[in-house]
Parts: structure tokens; sequence; C-alpha cells
């Protein structure tokens, strides 16, 4: 189930990140007080892990549960040595955007550009005066030259907005600017993790999100999908590690091993998933947030 025909891995390149959103685990573990140690895969590392599934990916997106690729210091060449072995791979990024220059931006365009279907996903959870709110530290104006340098270079973009109780009167506008940009999608969605964190944000009309229950389909075996954590260390994907990250569960272990070290270890998981699903499988791949006004994706021509 985990380790066939693996057509997609999902890496978190590095756990370093400038922003303290309230309800990451990163903040939730204190990396920014210096209680938990950021890692990063290096370009030897990450060759050294993945060299034998470069060439029969159909993709790789580089997000992560800790930090933000574009903190990572190898990732233009990492992404470099991708494209020389399959240059047919989909690229896809999620980020603040406020991390590197203009001219970073414009080079991770010009070299994810070649596939059509390569992307980068900003997270921007509002507009001037409110972004700020939920993604601390995360400065406006670097943000916005960042996306708009990226775009300009050719780079598909899409907007990701977090909408709370106090960004849900910016929705139109933000899906405006979005599209005076050249943004290709803007989408917007709740966040369900409320229940674990003690905050002070409120969701859209102060009205907690209900997640209902849904037929279980794992994403994992769906996707024929594996994930690499910045520490080199395989899952089976990011809702594990998220709760190995959060929990400090040992479990998968701590030390850089090979995705075929982890076979009989995901064996055992793939028949727990078929009897029993594990509480974390149940909540990211057996449920979903009620759909309503406040999830919407919108496409530009």
């Amino acid at each position: 189930m985990f380790v066939e025909n693996i057509r997609e891995i999902h890496v978190e390149p590095t756990t370093v990140c400038q922003a303290e959103c309230s309800m990451c685990a990163r903040t939730v573990l204190g990396y920014h007080r210096d209680k938990s140690k950021n890692s990063e895969l290096t370009l030897q590392t990450f060759q050294n892990l993945t060299h034998h599934l470069i060439e029969n990916l159909e993709k790789i997106l580089f997000c992560g549960t800790l930090g933000d690729p574009a903190s990572c210091t190898d990732l233009l060449k990492i992404i470099d040595w991708v494209q020389s072995i399959n240059s047919n791979i989909v690229i896809g990024i999620n980020t603040n955007g406020a991390i590197r220059n203009s001219t970073w931006w414009k080079q991770l365009a010009n070299k994810i550009k070649q596939n059509p279907y390569s992307y980068v996903v900003f997270s921007i959870d509002g507009l001037e005066d409110t972004n700020h709110i939920y993604r601390k530290k995360v400065v406006w104006n670097k943000l916005i030259e960042n996306a708009q340098a990226y775009i300009s270079a050719g780079g598909v973009a899409q907007w990701d907005m977090l909408v709370f109780d106090h960004n849900k009167h910016q929705v139109e506008e933000a899906k405006q600017l979005a599209c005076n940009m050249g943004f290709r999608a803007f989408r917007t969605k709740v966040s369900n993790r409320f229940e674990l964190h003690n905050t002070d944000l409120l969701p859209p009309d102060q009205v907690m999100p209900i997640i209902e229950e849904e037929p279980f389909s794992c994403m994992a075996e769906n996707t024929n999908s594996v994930y690499l954590s910045a520490a080199g260390v395989w899952y089976p994907c990011c809702y594990i590690h998220d709760e190995h990250a959060r929990y400090i569960d040992n479990t998968w272990g701590n030390v850089l091993t090979s995705i075929e070290d982890r076979e009989q270890q995901w064996q055992e998981l793939d028949l727990s998933i078929r009897t029993d699903p594990l509480p974390v499988c149940k909540k990211s791949c057996g449920s979903s947030l009620r759909k309503g006004q406040w999830k919407t994706e919108v496409f530009f021509s």
C-alpha cells in the first residue's frame, strides 16, 4: 500500500519558518523559543533518500507540517536535480510568501514553469490589515512583492485564504486582488484546528466548524504517495507526521532511514487501516468539515 508503485512524494524540506501562526504545530512546540531543534534536508541527503524514486514520480509537493519550503537552503538545487532526472514531474510548493526576495522567486518561477501544471500556493489570510493576525511576523509588502515577482516571471500561483471572523468581510476584496495580480485560482477554507488549541481567534460568524463522518478513503493509498520529513524520516502521510510532531510519539523513529526500512511498519499500519483506522486516520481521511459558504474555489481565466 505505502511502498509499491509510488507516484507522488510530499516533502517537508525544512522546519524553519519566520511565521508564528498560532495553530501551527511549530508554534505550539516552541521552535521559536528554541524548545525544539530545527531540521533541514540538504541536497545530498535528499538525493540519498529519493534517488531511486524520482524517475517514476508524477509529482513532488514541497510543503510539510512545520516549516516553510522557501526557507530551505538547498530548495532550488533540489528542484534542479529532480528536473535533471525527471523533466515531466509536477512540482508544487506551499508557502506564506514572505521569505526570500523577488530575485529568488523569479528564479523559482523560471525553473518550474517548464511544466505548466507546476504551481505555488501562497497562504494569504486576508489583506494588509488582517493577514498578520494569524500569519504572525509575515510582512505584507514583502509577501506581495515576492508573489508578484513569481507570477510576472510566468509562475502559476494559487491564493489560499483561511477565513476567520476577523477577515470574513475581506473575501471578495482578496479574491479581486488575486485576480488583478494574476493568480490562477483563489480558494477559501476554514481551519479544523480550533479544537486543538486555546486561541483568541474565532471561526467565521463565531460558529465552530462541524466535523462530519464520511466513508473512509486513505489519501496516501489514493494518490500512491509517501511523506518525507525534514529529519529524513519516511512517513505514510503528512497527517501521521503532524500527529507525531504534535505529540512527540517516536514510534516512527528519529534517524535517517530508507523507505524500504519502513515496509514492515507500514504493512502493519495498512492492516490496521483496513480493520480499525487510527484516530488521526479517521479524522483526516474519514471526516470533513461541513461544506458551507466559506469553502469555495474560484479559477481565473
